[in-house]
Protein backbone atom coordinates (compact mmCIF):
# COMPACT_ATOMS: atom_id res chain seq x y z
CA UNK A 1 0.00 0.00 0.00
CA UNK A 2 2.41 2.51 1.17
CA UNK A 3 6.38 2.39 -0.39
CA UNK A 4 7.79 2.61 3.08
CA UNK A 5 8.47 0.04 5.33
CA UNK A 6 8.14 2.74 8.45
CA UNK A 7 4.50 3.72 6.68
CA UNK A 8 1.45 1.42 8.10
CA UNK A 9 -2.06 2.32 7.50
CA UNK A 10 -5.07 3.00 10.29
CA UNK A 11 -8.54 3.18 9.57
CA UNK A 12 -9.78 4.49 12.61
CA UNK A 13 -13.55 5.18 13.53
CA UNK A 14 -13.31 7.98 16.94
CA UNK A 15 -15.99 10.66 17.64
CA UNK A 16 -14.96 14.00 17.85
CA UNK A 17 -13.75 17.09 15.76
CA UNK A 18 -10.24 18.29 15.70
CA UNK A 19 -6.97 16.49 14.32
CA UNK A 20 -3.37 15.92 16.23
CA UNK A 21 -0.57 13.96 16.11
CA UNK A 22 -0.87 10.68 16.70
CA UNK A 23 0.87 9.57 19.82
CA UNK A 24 3.16 6.55 20.46
CA UNK A 25 3.04 4.34 23.80
CA UNK A 26 6.39 3.61 23.44
CA UNK A 27 6.07 0.74 26.49
CA UNK A 28 3.79 -1.36 24.34
CA UNK A 29 5.31 0.22 20.72
CA UNK A 30 1.70 1.00 19.38
CA UNK A 31 0.40 4.09 18.45
CA UNK A 32 -2.82 5.77 18.54
CA UNK A 33 -5.33 8.73 17.36
CA UNK A 34 -6.45 10.92 20.27
CA UNK A 35 -10.11 11.22 21.36
CA UNK A 36 -10.80 13.70 20.07
CA UNK A 37 -9.67 12.97 16.35
CA UNK A 38 -12.41 13.82 13.68
CA UNK A 39 -14.22 10.66 12.56
CA UNK A 40 -12.49 9.07 9.42
CA UNK A 41 -9.79 6.89 7.86
CA UNK A 42 -6.07 8.16 8.54
CA UNK A 43 -2.35 7.29 7.34
CA UNK A 44 -0.18 7.05 9.85
CA UNK A 45 3.19 8.10 8.88
CA UNK A 46 6.37 7.97 10.83
CA UNK A 47 9.27 9.94 10.49
CA UNK A 48 13.23 9.50 9.83
CA UNK A 49 13.06 10.66 13.75
CA UNK A 50 10.26 8.40 15.07
CA UNK A 51 8.08 10.92 15.01
CA UNK A 52 4.62 9.93 14.08
CA UNK A 53 2.06 11.85 12.13
CA UNK A 54 -1.24 11.27 10.66
CA UNK A 55 -3.26 12.18 7.70
CA UNK A 56 -7.04 12.57 7.88
CA UNK A 57 -8.30 10.69 4.35
CA UNK A 58 -11.88 11.74 4.98
CA UNK A 59 -15.02 10.46 6.73
CA UNK A 60 -17.62 8.00 4.78
CA UNK A 61 -20.33 7.17 7.00
CA UNK A 62 -22.02 10.29 5.97
CA UNK A 63 -22.33 8.33 2.72
CA UNK A 64 -23.27 4.65 4.50
CA UNK A 65 -26.36 6.85 6.06
CA UNK A 66 -27.93 8.02 2.60
CA UNK A 67 -26.85 4.81 1.24
CA UNK A 68 -30.21 3.01 2.79
CA UNK A 69 -32.91 5.49 1.42
CA UNK A 70 -31.40 5.94 -1.87
CA UNK A 71 -32.23 3.40 -4.82
CA UNK A 72 -29.81 3.53 -8.03
CA UNK A 73 -30.53 3.68 -11.49
CA UNK A 74 -31.14 0.19 -12.74
CA UNK A 75 -29.84 -0.82 -15.89
CA UNK A 76 -31.38 -4.76 -17.35
CA UNK A 77 -29.74 -6.55 -19.90
CA UNK A 78 -32.42 -8.73 -21.56
CA UNK A 79 -30.27 -10.25 -24.39
CA UNK A 80 -30.21 -13.52 -22.68
CA UNK A 81 -31.68 -15.29 -19.36
CA UNK A 82 -29.82 -16.47 -16.44
CA UNK A 83 -29.29 -19.87 -14.93
CA UNK A 84 -31.72 -19.37 -11.85
CA UNK A 85 -29.62 -21.47 -9.35
CA UNK A 86 -26.14 -20.13 -10.33
CA UNK A 87 -27.61 -16.74 -9.85
CA UNK A 88 -28.98 -17.12 -6.37
CA UNK A 89 -26.21 -18.88 -5.20
CA UNK A 90 -23.74 -16.40 -7.11
CA UNK A 91 -25.94 -13.47 -5.24
CA UNK A 92 -25.62 -14.86 -1.87
CA UNK A 93 -21.72 -15.85 -2.09
CA UNK A 94 -21.15 -12.25 -2.82
CA UNK A 95 -23.46 -11.08 -0.45
CA UNK A 96 -21.84 -13.38 2.65
CA UNK A 97 -18.54 -12.02 1.57
CA UNK A 98 -19.51 -8.74 2.57
CA UNK A 99 -21.21 -9.63 6.02
CA UNK A 100 -22.33 -7.28 8.13
CA UNK A 101 -19.97 -4.71 6.25
CA UNK A 102 -16.94 -4.78 4.40
CA UNK A 103 -14.51 -2.37 2.11
CA UNK A 104 -13.47 -2.99 -1.38
CA UNK A 105 -10.79 -0.59 -2.68
CA UNK A 106 -9.73 -2.48 -5.99
CA UNK A 107 -11.66 -1.81 -9.39
CA UNK A 108 -13.95 -4.69 -8.76
CA UNK A 109 -14.78 -7.40 -7.05
CA UNK A 110 -16.92 -10.23 -7.80
CA UNK A 111 -17.76 -13.92 -6.93
CA UNK A 112 -18.61 -16.67 -9.38
CA UNK A 113 -21.12 -19.39 -9.35
CA UNK A 114 -21.35 -21.77 -12.43
CA UNK A 115 -22.49 -19.59 -15.46
CA UNK A 116 -23.37 -16.63 -13.11
CA UNK A 117 -20.93 -13.59 -11.62
CA UNK A 118 -22.25 -11.31 -9.24
CA UNK A 119 -19.91 -8.15 -9.00
CA UNK A 120 -19.58 -4.64 -7.41
CA UNK A 121 -17.50 -1.82 -9.46
CA UNK A 122 -15.50 0.82 -7.49
CA UNK A 123 -14.79 3.51 -9.75
CA UNK A 124 -13.56 6.49 -6.45
CA UNK A 125 -11.81 5.67 -3.92
CA UNK A 126 -13.15 2.49 -2.41
CA UNK A 127 -16.95 1.04 -1.24
CA UNK A 128 -18.14 0.00 2.10
CA UNK A 129 -21.27 -2.38 2.06
CA UNK A 130 -22.86 -4.69 3.42
CA UNK A 131 -24.53 -8.27 2.59
CA UNK A 132 -27.78 -7.17 3.30
CA UNK A 133 -28.03 -3.79 1.25
CA UNK A 134 -26.77 -6.12 -1.45
CA UNK A 135 -29.39 -8.49 -1.28
CA UNK A 136 -31.87 -5.72 -1.66
CA UNK A 137 -29.94 -5.04 -4.79
CA UNK A 138 -30.22 -8.15 -6.55
CA UNK A 139 -33.78 -7.69 -5.48
CA UNK A 140 -34.45 -4.75 -7.00
CA UNK A 141 -32.56 -5.58 -10.36
CA UNK A 142 -34.37 -8.95 -10.02
CA UNK A 143 -37.65 -6.87 -10.17
CA UNK A 144 -37.10 -4.25 -13.00
CA UNK A 145 -35.07 -6.62 -15.49
CA UNK A 146 -36.79 -10.21 -14.57
CA UNK A 147 -36.36 -12.89 -12.54
CA UNK A 148 -33.41 -14.63 -14.42
CA UNK A 149 -32.50 -11.24 -16.52
CA UNK A 150 -28.64 -9.88 -16.03
CA UNK A 151 -28.83 -6.37 -14.72
CA UNK A 152 -26.88 -3.67 -12.74
CA UNK A 153 -27.15 -1.22 -10.58
CA UNK A 154 -25.32 2.16 -10.60
CA UNK A 155 -24.95 4.71 -8.01
CA UNK A 156 -22.95 7.44 -9.71
CA UNK A 157 -22.51 9.59 -6.52
CA UNK A 158 -21.24 6.71 -4.74
CA UNK A 159 -19.20 6.19 -8.20
CA UNK A 160 -20.07 2.39 -7.70
CA UNK A 161 -21.98 -0.10 -9.30
CA UNK A 162 -23.47 -3.46 -8.38
CA UNK A 163 -24.60 -6.64 -11.21
CA UNK A 164 -25.21 -10.11 -11.50
CA UNK A 165 -24.51 -11.27 -14.93
CA UNK A 166 -23.28 -14.53 -16.96
CA UNK A 167 -19.53 -15.51 -16.05
CA UNK A 168 -16.92 -14.74 -18.97
CA UNK A 169 -19.36 -11.55 -19.85
CA UNK A 170 -17.61 -8.38 -19.46
CA UNK A 171 -18.77 -6.36 -16.38
CA UNK A 172 -17.40 -3.07 -14.80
Amino acid sequence: MLSSIKSIAILAFVASATAGLIQRDASAGTFHLPADSPNGAYELNVGENSEATYKHLGDDSKDLVARKDYQGQIHCKNQYTLNYDDMGYAEQGFENNFGNGNSFYGKTVSYKYGSAVAYGCNYGHGQTVTGTWLAAQFAAIAQTCGAQSAGWVSYPDWKASYGIDNAGVGFC
